[in-house]
C-alpha cells in the first residue's frame, strides 16, 4: 500500500476528500447546544471585509502546496497524512464536543465586493465547529512541508535577505 502511495501521493487525499466533506457538511447542519469559544482579546480586534481576500487564498496556498510537492512523493505523501490525520482529529473533536464562535458582527458596515464575499462564506460556512482550528492546523502542516522541501531548504525565508536576516532556517522542522 505503502508504495502505491509513494507512486500516487495525492490518492490518500482523493478517497479522503469525500469522508470529510460529508462528515464536515452533517457537523455544520446538525442542531445540538454548542459550548462558545471566546477570549476578551476577541472584543478588540475590529471587523475588516477585506481580511476575506487572505482567507479564501488560504485555500489555494495549502492546495497549490499539496500540488507542489507532487514532484517529491515521499514529501506530498508526508502532508497528505499529516493533513488527513488533522482533520480526522479536528472533526472527532467536533462530533465530540461542538463548539463555536460569536464573532460574526450584527451589521456589516459597507456594502463591497469584499462584503458580499463575507456573506457568501457565512452562508457556507457557519461559525460552528471553530476550536481546534482546522486552518490553523493545516497552515503549520503546510509550512513545515514547505520548508522540507528539497528545493527550498536551507534558503533564507524572504528572497534576497541572505546574510541581513537574523533568522533562516537552518534545517527544516519534521512533524
Amino acid at each position: 500500500m505503502k508504495q502505491l502511495l509513494l507512486r500516487r501521493p495525492l490518492l490518500l487525499t482523493a478517497l479522503y476528500i469525500p469522508v470529510y466533506l460529508l462528515w464536515f457538511s452533517w457537523l455544520q447542519q446538525r442542531r445540538v447546544s454548542h459550548f462558545w469559544v471566546s477570549a476578551r482579546l476577541d472584543d478588540y480586534i475590529p471587523f475588516c471585509s477585506v481580511f476575506v481576500i487572505p482567507y479564501l487564498l488560504w485555500f489555494l496556498f495549502v492546495a497549490g502546496t499539496v500540488l507542489y510537492l507532487r514532484r517529491w512523493p515521499g514529501e506530498c505523501l508526508r502532508l497528505c497524512v499529516y493533513l488527513c490525520v488533522g482533520m480526522t482529529i479536528c472533526l472527532t473533536i467536533y462530533t465530540l464536543f461542538p463548539n463555536g464562535q460569536l464573532l460574526r458582527p450584527a451589521v456589516m458596515p459597507d456594502d463591497s465586493l469584499c462584503t458580499r464575499l463575507v456573506f457568501l462564506v457565512y452562508e457556507l460556512d457557519p461559525a460552528v465547529n471553530s476550536c481546534p482550528s482546522i486552518h490553523v492546523y493545516n497552515t503549520l502542516g503546510v509550512w513545515n512541508a514547505i520548508a522540507r522541501a528539497p528545493t527550498l531548504r536551507g534558503r533564507p525565508p524572504v528572497q534576497g535577505c541572505a546574510g541581513r536576516c537574523r533568522w533562516q532556517l537552518s534545517s527544516p522542522p519534521c512533524f
